[in-house]
């Protein structure tokens, strides 16, 4: 089953000390405290593609192409990979499975459209940077690289649940990296591709970590900024209430350091502060 949304029975005394879930946004009705993602709260990252990535081969996992007959099975694959994602919070198993399902026919749909200008003007996909990990047959992660207006995005990278954690996300960024290198080699300076971009939620910090731990590099925007700002103000609340005076004091630090990042995205005339991957 998809994450539920919490719901926690308590008074309002208890929900003013309630130590604030980062990415979450906390509310109170009826008795209780209720969490749900802010949808804002998305960190986008970019990491030069020039960089390789440290990663050891392996004889059982192979890594190929994407092709449009995965489909069916990246869908599921997707369902599986994402049923416990902040990202996913509060969907059903029929929500869940649609968009999985959508996913892939956005994807793909560029590959199925039969006239050449219109599948030339409306691309979605970058399936030659695509790849998926096998194993005996059977989908175990993908790495989805998509078409934005500033360069190639990874939305998504997924790997089956049972598959964490066991390296199979970085020879998926390695062959990536690797096909968008071979691009720019029959490209124009001006056609390069420098970056490949990615984002994901706040409140994923196995996706955060994992971003970091590869060489990504996070992009500063407002929305995510706002949300730490808010996020340590409420802990240092917290933890007054609670009585934990100097963690209350170190949050509040954390809070003032990020007030000053957002008064200087405010103050930016640049569009993208609010976000480059908008689009």
């Amino acid at each position: 089953m998809p994450l539920s949304l919490p719901v926690i029975p308590m008074t309002m005394a208890e929900f003013s000390a309630m130590p604030h879930q980062l990415g979450w946004k906390h509310e109170y009705w009826d008795g209780a405290a209720r969490l749900s993602p802010k949808a804002s709260a998305v960190v986008e990252f970019r990491r030069a593609i020039v960089r390789p990535v440290t990663v050891a081969a392996s004889d059982s996992i192979l890594i190929r192409s994407i092709q449009p007959f995965d489909a069916d099975a990246l869908a599921k694959l997707f369902e599986s990979a994402f049923e416990s994602a902040i990202e996913f919070a509060g969907y059903s198993t029929e929500m869940l499975r649609e968009r999985a399902e959508e996913s892939m026919a956005e994807f793909f749909a560029p590959d199925h459209e039969p006239d050449a200008a219109r599948r030339a003007q409306q691309p979605k996909a970058w399936a030659n940077a695509s790849f998926v990990a096998e194993v005996a047959g059977q989908l175990v992660g993908a790495a989805m690289i998509r078409k934005l207006r500033v360069g190639p995005i990874l939305e998504p990278v997924f790997i089956a649940p049972d598959w964490q954690r066991r390296g199979i996300g970085a020879l998926l960024l390695d062959a990536t990296l690797k096909a968008l290198n071979s691009v720019n080699a029959e490209k124009s300076d001006e056609a390069a591709v420098d970056f490949l971009y990615s984002r994901c939620h706040l409140g994923n910090p196995a996706s955060l970590a994992w971003h970091i731990r590869h060489g990504f590099e996070e992009i500063p925007n407002l929305p995510t900024a706002q949300h730490r700002w808010q996020h340590y103000l409420q802990q240092a609340h917290a933890l007054r209430q609670q009585g934990n005076v100097a963690a209350a004091a170190t949050a509040q630090a954390e809070a003032d350091r990020l007030a000053g990042q957002v008064a200087d995205l405010e103050a930016s005339q640049d569009p993208s502060a609010w976000g480059l991957l908008s689009s």
